[in-house]
């Protein structure tokens, strides 16, 4: 696949560029979502957001005679503004709470790790269904980038069942890395989550008149979705989780096979894919690997685990795709 210097998913942008404690924070970050493990990322070009220049059209050239002239011709392109969203936070620990454990640093990490592993889980749903037409502060997800097969990236949408249920999920194949889709971070920002220690504080816990010690932690997390290509994602819609539940619905890879071939030979061969799906739909494509005439669904290794792979492109799970997303048409 792509090489790896015009892929860097933040864990290793951070290891690589940021020197600062924001290394720590991020690793934390990335152990416990496969998302922004297999993710890449990059800086954006504007203060609070990132324009991509999408060319919409190719000159097609002229077929002509000898004696024939030819038709002047100019590409066209339009540019697509993406603005990063800024996730914070202040994580309060009781300084008693702290100085009563035989290892306090180790007593504050673990309050501090439930609060990294919050920060992630909310920007992999935003990933997916960020939505800033009801919230201006988010950036926009790929549920609302990706929602009717009559707009610009419709074409990229393959129907698993046209109509009939009410409970439906998606799957997800995304391809990571400069030209097709990255998270970013805007200028002057650090490409992670960023932690300030702020040391002990009087803090109110309860919000009222009485206060005591406690440690406090601000966190900020500037970050976006830039997609410069939309051929560069493919979703497949409208999985009826009842079906797969029950068993009914089978050759889910068949359809796969659909969502596959909605991504360019172009850029299968220069970015790097990763397919997106939650515990219902990875549990029946596990059964379905087990026939013996399926040939497109295998077991590959991944970071020395185990992954279910699509033509050896690795199958994740997430928890947050839900089973109650709309019908897509």
């Amino acid at each position: 696949m792509a090489n790896a210097s015009t892929n860097v998913t933040f864990d290793e942008w951070v290891k690589r560029f940021d020197k600062s404690s924001t290394k720590t924070i991020i690793e934390l970050a990335a152990a416990s979502n496969l998302m922004l493990k297999t993710s890449n990322v990059a800086p954006g070009n504007e203060s609070d957001g990132n324009t991509t220049t999408v060319r919409t059209s190719y000159p097609t050239g002229s077929w002509t005679s000898a004696y024939e002239g030819v038709a002047s011709e100019a590409s066209h392109t339009r540019e697509v503004f993406d603005a990063a969203g800024y996730l914070e936070g202040y994580s309060i620990i009781a300084k008693r709470y702290v100085h009563r454990s035989p290892d306090r640093k180790a007593a504050r990490m673990q309050e501090e790790k439930a609060f990294i592993i919050g920060f992630s889980e909310e920007v992999e749903e935003t990933f997916f269904y960020g939505d800033r037409t009801l919230d201006p502060k988010e950036f926009t997800g790929l549920d609302k980038r990706y929602d009717s097969t009559t707009a610009e990236t419709g074409g990229q949408i393959t129907l698993a069942k046209e109509a009939g249920g009410t409970d439906y999920t998606d799957m997800w194949l995304c391809m990571w890395g400069a030209g097709g889709v990255s998270l970013f971070f805007g200028m002057n920002n650090t490409g992670g989550l960023e932690i300030d220690d702020k040391g002990l504080i009087p803090w109110s816990l309860d919000g009222g008149a009485n206060h005591q010690e406690c440690y406090v932690s601000h966190y900020q997390w500037n970050v976006g979705l830039k997609v410069e290509d939309y051929r560069a994602v493919s979703r497949l819609a409208n999985i009826d989780v009842s079906d797969i539940r029950d068993g009914t619905k089978a050759n889910l890879h068949e359809e796969m096979v659909k969502m596959w071939y909605k991504i360019p030979s172009t850029l299968m061969s220069s970015l790097r894919p990763a397919i997106y799906c939650n515990t219902d739909v990875l549990q029946a494509l596990t059964i379905e690997a087990q026939g013996k005439s399926n040939l497109s669904l295998t077991w590959g290794d991944w970071e020395g685990k185990p992954v279910l792979s699509f033509y050896g492109i690795p199958i994740f799970r997430t928890d947050k795709i839900t089973n109650t997303n709309g019908q897509i048409s």
